[in-house]
This record gives C-alpha cells, sequence and structure tokens, in this order.
C-alpha cells in the first residue's frame, strides 16, 4: 500500500477477518475503521468498538444506523490505560486493533495488557500507528516507532506475525498471542 494515509477498506481486508468474529476496536473514534470491520464480521459477528471520549462514541453510533450495521456494533466508555481494566472480561475477542492510538498515550505498556486479557489463546493484535517523523505536531505527544512497538509488544507476550501496512505516514504490523 503506497497510498499517503490510511484506507481503512483496504487494511481491514488483511485482517482475515470473517462472519462470527468478536473484534474490539481499541481507542475507535468516531467509527474510521469499526465500520469497514462491521462490514466483514456481519451477519453474526461483533465489533466493540472502544473510546475514552463519549462524543466520538456518539457519532460512530449515528454512523452505524445509517450504515445499517448498528446490530453488529456495541460502542463502549472505557479508559484503555486502566490496569487490568474490569471492563474488558478476559479471553473475550479474536482481534483487537489498535490504530492512532499509542501516540497519544503515557502507558503504552497497559494498553498493550489490556489487549492480552481481553483476546481468546490464539488472538490477534493489530497495530497501525504513525511514522514518528510524519506525526503532526510529535513534539507535543508521545510517538513510537515500529522497533520500539515490537519490543513492548513481545514484551507483553505478543509474537509477530507480519506487517499489514507501510506507506509514508504510518506503520502496521499483526502479532499473535
Amino acid at each position: 500500500m503506497n497510498s499517503s494515509f490510511l484506507n481503512p477498506k483496504d487494511i481491514v481486508k488483511n485482517l482475515n477477518l470473517h462472519d462470527n468474529m468478536i473484534v474490539a476496536d481499541f481507542g475507535c473514534g468516531s467509527g474510521f475503521f469499526s465500520l469497514a470491520m462491521a462490514n466483514l464480521v456481519r451477519p453474526s459477528g461483533k465489533i466493540i468498538a472502544i473510546d475514552i471520549w463519549k462524543p466520538a462514541l456518539d457519532a460512530l453510533n449515528l454512523k452505524a444506523k445509517l450504515a445499517g450495521v448498528y446490530n453488529i456494533i456495541e460502542s463502549k466508555q472505557i479508559d484503555l490505560e486502566q490496569e487490568n481494566n474490569p471492563a474488558l472480561t478476559k479471553e473475550t475477542v479474536d482481534l483487537v486493533l489498535i490504530s492512532n492510538m499509542l501516540f497519544q498515550t503515557e502507558q503504552k505498556e497497559i494498553v498493550l495488557q489490556n489487549a492480552w486479557n481481553f483476546l481468546k489463546k490464539d488472538g490477534y493484535l493489530a497495530i497501525l500507528e504513525w511514522e514518528p517523523d510524519k506525526l503532526p505536531n510529535a513534539y507535543a505527544l508521545k510517538p513510537i516507532n515500529k522497533d520500539e512497538l515490537l519490543a513492548l509488544c513481545q514484551k507483553a507476550g505478543f509474537i509477530a506475525d507480519r506487517e499489514i501496512v507501510s506507506n509514508e505516514t504510518h506503520y502496521g504490523i499483526l502479532m499473535k498471542k
């Protein structure tokens, strides 16, 4: 993929999503990826769209209703930097997607541990993140490069599977639990 920004429909095709899967979208915002993934897990799959900001979840719920996937997307307002978050039932989901979120978080290790806990035994973690030198206002944020992120994921117990996106502004990796 060589485009200068992320195309959710192209990216989610690389995640091997199918009917009956349960997918968590950490830091879903207004549903950039949640909506694209919902179409791939229907009719009996589910997207658990998680964000700390309620207005983003409200926007996602409206978009899901308009797109006809309101029955597939469940939105939850959760702080993913809370250690051992009780709102995330252990070993529940097949895949966790973390997109454009880690550069905003102080507690990256806790977010990854929450993903680990939420994933089923053979689940996958997909991470899409800004290239630090391409991130607008990086000085005011907490960017992480691919090698640092891989090291954090491995420390959390994940095993690198493959790269899922690489372009001018972002990198993406798929990890296995």
